[in-house]
């Protein structure tokens, strides 16, 4: 069944890969995406994705400085899937222009982190996407050196298992937030 519903899954990817160009040409969606990236290196304080963004932008300094920031704001605080999502989404984004010294405190913060995982749908998606994005990429880590206490493969299979019953349910019954008025204009 798993295998059923990851080729389903991987349809549905390679659909929307091939229409996805076409229509991001037609809409302008490039356009608007530089002008994020542009909008981005305005800003003087911000989140690991506005870091990389500053990184991949030419703006390298200030970049990494923001991104260190980060994990040593972070390091003090109790942080959540917001936190996780974006330091995974900002770190694959701009690691080519990180120091080894930067790349290691981001692996030292996967030790330390305090990341919760939040109570609702979307909350876990992001949490076990940001988990599942930082074992991949730290694929050697022992359970001593996550701040789950599991090892890299155990992360991996956790998140592994949230996404197959979150696709599961989701081809079933549905999602759970979509009537959601909170998040309506979302899916508008």
């Amino acid at each position: 069944m798993k295998i059923v519903r990851f080729l389903s899954l991987m349809m549905v990817v390679l659909f929307g890969t091939f229409s996805r160009t076409a229509f991001a040409d037609e809409t302008g969606y490039h356009d608007r995406v530089q002008q994020v990236l542009a909008w981005a290196d305005t800003m003087k304080d911000g989140n690991f994705m506005i870091a990389a963004a500053k990184i991949k932008n030419g703006n390298v300094e200030e970049g990494l400085k923001l991104f260190a920031e980060q994990i040593e704001r972070g390091k003090n605080s109790p942080a959540g899937m917001f936190d996780i999502y974006q330091l995974m989404i900002g770190y694959l984004y701009a690691q080519d222009k990180m120091p080894l010294s930067l790349k290691k405190s981001v692996e030292e913060y996967l030790g330390t982190g305090d990341f919760y995982r939040g109570d609702t749908e979307n909350h876990f998606t992001m949490y076990y996407m940001g988990l599942y994005l930082a074992a991949q990429t730290f694929p050697d880590l022992p359970a001593e050196k996550w701040y789950t206490g599991k090892s890299s493969q155990e992360n991996m299979a956790e998140s592994m298992g949230w996404f197959d019953n979150w696709m599961r349910l989701t081809t079933t019954i549905g999602q759970g937030e979509f009537d959601s008025p909170t998040y309506m204009p979302v899916y508008i």
